[in-house]
């Protein structure tokens, strides 16, 4: 038995040796006759450069143990999670076949990523390996492609239309800059300007903007009083804490106009 298995390793061997070189000192894996993929990652970006990675293509480095004597094929399925689908890349096919060139131990697998408008939380596919030809054979075969969402949505208060103190209430817009695929949460306060609870009925609050709303409004109470000739007053919406988005403007201001003259 002894003697059988040194001899089938003796085959091994020697067959390895036909098929592949040395190993290159830059190579990945750790073992000689493996080949690896790795994770890739990057957003839906697209430039006018020339330069191919900037062009919207994720790049997955496959690589071997040892230089390649002759060309070595890999088989790949590309696969998507939940959070991912054919409608997030732009490929005619979800297979095919990676080649490491005879003297190189490295190849690219290249996934077109498409750009969208739309702010949602970074996606996840895969690029399984399959089976590579010769001795090799696959030790790390899964890469995880990341795509990073560039379309962030932004929370803002815009600023509140004047009206007189014979209106009823200033209303206070707030706004996500683009549809979410998320719920948005936004806590408010009023905050005093030149006006002052005497003026206007104070509010706190909390908004909810569910997947896809934008926009939410906010009414303060105007209180109109008998005070003749005075001043315009200000007063402000105020967003305390925003989860779920960045803050792009987090007050917004309201100018309550007097109406109380004398004839």
């Amino acid at each position: 038995m002894r003697t059988a298995a040194k001899a089938a390793a003796a085959l091994l061997v020697g067959a390895a040796a036909a098929l592949t070189l040395t190993a290159p000192a830059s190579a990945s894996p750790s073992c000689q006759l493996c080949v690896v993929i790795e994770d890739a990652a990057r957003s839906e970006y697209r430039s006018s450069s020339g330069v191919i990675y900037d062009l919207g293509y994720m790049r997955f480095e496959v690589t071997s143990g040892l230089y390649a004597s002759s060309p070595i094929t890999i088989p790949y399925t590309v696969e998507f999670t939940s959070t991912a689908s054919t409608a997030d890349v732009s490929l005619s096919s979800y297979s095919g076949t990676a080649t490491i060139q005879e003297d190189t131990y490295r190849t690219y697998i290249t996934v077109p990523i498409v750009q969208d408008t739309l702010s949602e939380n970074n996606e996840y596919f895969y690029v399984k390996l399959g089976d590579p030809s010769g001795n090799f054979y696959a030790e790390d075969a899964v890469g995880v492609g990341t795509i990073l969402d560039d379309d962030p949505a932004k929370v803002s208060v815009i600023n509140a239309r004047a009206v007189g103190e014979y209106n009823s209430a200033l209303k206070f817009n707030v706004r996500l800059s683009r549809p979410l695929t998320t719920s948005v949460t936004v806590w408010y306060t009023t905050q005093n300007g030149s006006a002052d609870g005497t003026d206007y009925y104070p509010e706190s609050g909390v908004l909810t903007f569910a997947a896809g709303e934008t926009s939410k409004v906010v009414d303060v109470a105007i209180k109109d009083d008998d005070v003749y000739h005075e001043a315009d007053e200000s007063v402000y919406l105020k967003l305390t804490s925003v989860s779920g988005a960045p803050v792009a403007d987090s007050l917004g201001y309201g100018l309550i106009e007097d109406n109380d003259f004398i004839g």
